[in-house]
């Protein structure tokens, strides 16, 4: 079925469902203040420390203040667990306008499902008291309803994993790595001959976990090193995991709510559905 659907479901009769986007939206910008705060404070830097025989050196990071990510992990988790809530209290809205009443209240909810066989029963079970028609747009809009190759990325199974993850521990994980150089950086060698064996430089860069003594890079040597001088600018990566492995946590968070807010105007038929396995709308 490709056929656009014709919006029949209306205005929701609840704005709960966006009051609970507007929260997670807040918990997104108070996150977002709260690392802000922290890198103001300079946390972390980067030295140079030259090996014993003078080989080599490696640049290691010294961690002043860990970055606090318990602490931010719990507004990830506000963040996740509203926009999950608005899904399901949209689902209840429909299931419960005009004084109807679900047989089974406590198993309405948005499903999110991944395979078409899990979605046998679901209609009954989860969206018992739906019109057709948004039960149909919830179906279509399901990750399985993509490509094979898309479906890990599908939005909606990456909120279902953070929301389901977030209960066990926090997913957040703070890397750090070199991204630039001072011009006045160099390697001192004993002389010119010496310094003309070790180009180009043989080095190796790394991207750790933020923790002190971490190394970001390794530079080898032929000759001995007499001094490493210069400046290095760091800087600090924060990622979450999922499905799609590590992405960006500001801008994860910030696209969940985003398509959240577009999945709730396609279930209350506010938009054009274009096609089964896609998300895209237009007004």
């Amino acid at each position: 079925m490709t056929e656009p659907i014709t919006p029949t479901a209306g205005v929701p009769s609840s704005t709960w469902p966006n009051v609970k986007v507007a929260r997670a939206a807040q918990h997104l910008s108070e996150l977002q203040a709260r690392i802000g705060l922290w890198f103001a404070t300079s946390p972390f830097y980067g030295d140079a420390v030259v090996a014993d025989d003078r080989l080599s050196w490696s640049m290691r990071l010294h961690v002043l203040s860990p970055p606090p990510l318990d602490e931010w992990g719990a507004y990830v988790g506000d963040c996740v667990h509203n926009l999950r809530s608005a899904l399901d209290a949209a689902v209840w809205d429909l299931a419960t306008s005009g004084g109807r009443e679900p047989s089974s209240p406590t198993w309405i909810s948005f499903p999110i499902v991944t395979t078409a066989e899990r979605w046998r029963g679901v209609p009954e079970r989860n969206l018992d008291g739906l019109p057709a028609d948004a039960i149909e747009r919830i179906w279509r809009i399901q990750p399985f309803q993509r490509p094979a190759a898309e479906q890990p990325g599908d939005a909606l199974a990456i909120l279902q994993r953070l929301d389901n993850d977030d209960k066990h521990r926090s997913k957040i994980v703070a890397q750090v790595a070199a991204v630039e150089m001072g011009h006045d950086w160099s390697v001192e060698f004993a002389d010119d001959a010496a310094a003309g064996r070790n180009v180009p430089p043989d080095t190796t860069l790394h991207a750790p976990d933020l923790t002190d003594g971490a190394v970001l890079m390794v530079n080898r040597t032929v000759d001995p090193i007499v001094k490493v001088r210069g400046s290095f600018a760091l800087r600090a990566n924060l990622v979450i995991e999922t499905p799609m492995g590590p992405q960006q946590l500001i801008e994860t968070l910030g696209s969940l709510i985003s398509y959240v807010d577009q999945i709730l105007a396609i279930v209350y038929g506010r938009v054009e559905l274009v096609g089964p396995g896609t998300a895209d709308a237009t007004e």
